[in-house]
């Protein structure tokens, strides 16, 4: 068994994708890649411009894994294994990146209040969200969605529909 945060997930390559193809949504800024994983999508938002890259899990083996995929990649990517919505946003971040987070009711909910302050603050968010049960209905557009092929033994299934949301 590999570890949840040593897959690609789809959201993460929607998320990927996204930013390499429209660069000025991050270019120049302060970025916050929340429940980074393994760090594709900061990897992509440093290869798309952004200014500082900070990726954040709470599993402490993903800073092992952001720093080799970084230096495979030639970056700098800052990591921390706080776990950020116990504190207040940082109102100096300028996006926030969140890919595939809303497994679980109760932190989705502390999730949603913490992005929902961050926004206020003036942060931009982005959201990929695989279809999963408590992902955002509400107070988002929709910038794309795409239909991933999975692997149906992480999956339990062969595809999933994936939607790029920005919270407003």
């Amino acid at each position: 068994d590999i570890p949840y945060w040593a897959a690609i997930w789809p959201a993460a390559q929607l998320m990927g994708k996204y930013l390499l193809a429209h660069p000025e949504k991050v270019r120049g800024f302060k970025v916050l890649d929340l429940g980074c994983g393994g760090g594709m999508v900061s990897i992509a938002a440093k290869a798309a411009g952004a200014r500082e890259v900070l990726a954040n899990d709470i599993d402490i083996y993903c800073e092992w894994m952001v720093g080799l995929n970084a230096q495979a990649n030639g970056m700098e990517i800052k990591f921390s294994a706080e776990n950020l919505l116990l504190t207040a946003p940082d109102s100096t971040l300028e996006m926030i990146l969140v890919s595939d987070l809303f497994y679980d009711r109760e932190v989705s909910a502390v999730l949603m209040q913490w992005l929902k302050q961050a926004r206020k603050n003036g942060s931009r968010v982005l959201i990929a969200d695989g279809s999963r049960p408590f992902g955002p209905k509400e107070n988002v557009t929709l910038i794309t969605e795409e239909i991933f092929e999975t692997n149906f033994e992480l999956e339990g299934r062969n595809e999933r529909l994936v939607k790029l949301l920005e919270l407003e």
